[in-house]
């Protein structure tokens, strides 16, 4: 789900006890955007129909008032989380860090102590395929 929406592409990942290995393809953004509809279905295949409806209604309202600005900035909201590492990471290990903590909390106290993070975001640029190869 979070890698549709933003538009990157996960390679292969391990979790290990208290963090993850993650190897990601980022692509360039493509050089036309999409349509507000393809972005509203994005959205509702991604966040549900919940949130696409209100996008949809949002943008039928701004069209009706003839702002085109308010338009232009919630596309840009949406569109600046796609194709950027640093927002699908920042979702990604939210995410991880309350599956991690709901799963502390289930098992024994085995990982009691520790951070999830010791070394936060330590990345990489895997520029050809021959590379991908070797750290997978």
């Amino acid at each position: 789900m979070y890698e549709k929406l933003h538009g990157v592409r996960v390679i292969t990942f391990c979790i290990m006890s208290n963090h993850f290995h993650i190897l990601l393809e980022v692509p360039k953004p493509p050089e036309q955007l999409p349509s507000n509809a393809a972005l509203i279905a994005l959205i509702r295949e991604t966040q549900g129909d919940a949130v696409a409806d209100r996008l949809a209604q949002w943008f039928k309202m701004w069209t009706e008032q003839n702002n085109p600005d308010a338009i232009e900035r919630e596309r840009e909201r949406w569109f600046g989380q796609m194709w950027n590492l640093s927002q699908f990471m920042k979702v990604l290990k939210q995410r991880f860090s309350q599956w991690f903590n709901g799963w502390r909390t289930i098992c024994l106290s085995f990982y009691k102590n520790g951070c999830i993070y010791v070394q936060i975001n330590n990345s990489v640029e895997c520029a050809d395929r021959d590379f991908w190869l070797l750290v997978m």
